[in-house]
């Protein structure tokens, strides 16, 4: 299991969530990745010899929003959503908060930075 860990990791440039119950064979001649589900949120692994194969989730990736960056923001609800492109103000934090500024009208608000990239408003029906 640790060598389909490493490789998957090396693969994908992130970490791979593993069950620990999870029996992996050995695979002479390594491993074939590809990536798989929306997003590459997933990696298929494979050993082509043998045909064995399995999805392994890939652990989600931290989003860094810097000051200055452009992003689009969203606001959702039953039956709409509305978006804007801002500039973010700062960083975000450890959860994703950050105040970003509206480029037309010049206000600030706070969003939150999903771990996929999509902004939305506080309080917003997708919010996570």
């Amino acid at each position: 299991m640790d060598a389909l860990r490493q490789q998957a990791e090396n693969f994908a440039g992130r970490e791979v969530v593993f069950d620990p119950r999870l029996t992996v064979p050995d695979c002479i001649g390594g491993y074939a990745f590809a990536w798989s589900g929306p997003r590459s949120s997933a990696l298929a692994a494979s050993c082509p010899p043998t045909g064995w194969r399995i999805i392994l989730p890939l652990q989600a990736a931290a989003l860094t929003i810097r000051r200055g960056q452009t992003v689009r923001v969203e606001a959702a609800g039953q039956g709409f959503r509305v978006g804007a492109d801002v500039i973010a103000e700062g960083r975000s934090d450890s959860n994703g908060n950050i105040t970003v500024r509206n480029s037309r009208s010049g206000r600030s608000f706070s969003a939150v930075a999903g771990p996929d990239g999509q902004m939305i408003l506080p309080g917003s029906a997708d919010q996570p």
